[in-house]
């Protein structure tokens, strides 16, 4: 089976924050296909509001990204359910996504299959 559609799979090993950045904004700035659709896929999802590791994404790596993509382009994030405690953490999250790339709230949107995945969220924002 064939498509139209180009994927293009970043396999660069993650092992320094600004190298990888790099690597992504390179991949954005050369694709000629428009739109497209960048999915972030940390193990994890945003930084915590405490000590960020390398599973997460920083708020200000979010924001670069954002800022290299081209109108109608739609950038998509993964969020692992940050708590085990049964606290909210869905709208939480989805609000500091839309925090960190500078848009409304009501501008991030939500994919969420709880009968599939309830600890897994995706959102997701197409810029204008």
């Amino acid at each position: 089976m064939s498509s139209a559609v180009s994927i293009e799979v970043i396999a660069e090993e993650f092992r320094d924050r600004l190298e990888y950045l790099q690597i992504i904004a390179k991949r954005i700035k050369s694709r000629t296909a428009l739109p497209g659709i960048i999915f972030l896929d940390p193990d994890t999802g945003l930084q915590p509001n405490g000590q960020p590791g390398y599973e997460h994404v920083l708020e200000s790596e979010l924001a670069e990204i954002w800022k290299l993509l081209r109108t109608i382009d739609v950038l998509v994030f993964y969020q692992h359910q940050t708590n085990r405690n049964g606290e909210p953490w869905i709208e939480v999250k989805k609000n500091q996504f839309a925090s960190a790339i500078g848009v409304p709230p009501d501008h991030a949107k939500l994919a969420y299959a709880p009968e599939i995945a309830r600890d897994v969220a995706f959102f997701f924002a197409q810029k204008e």
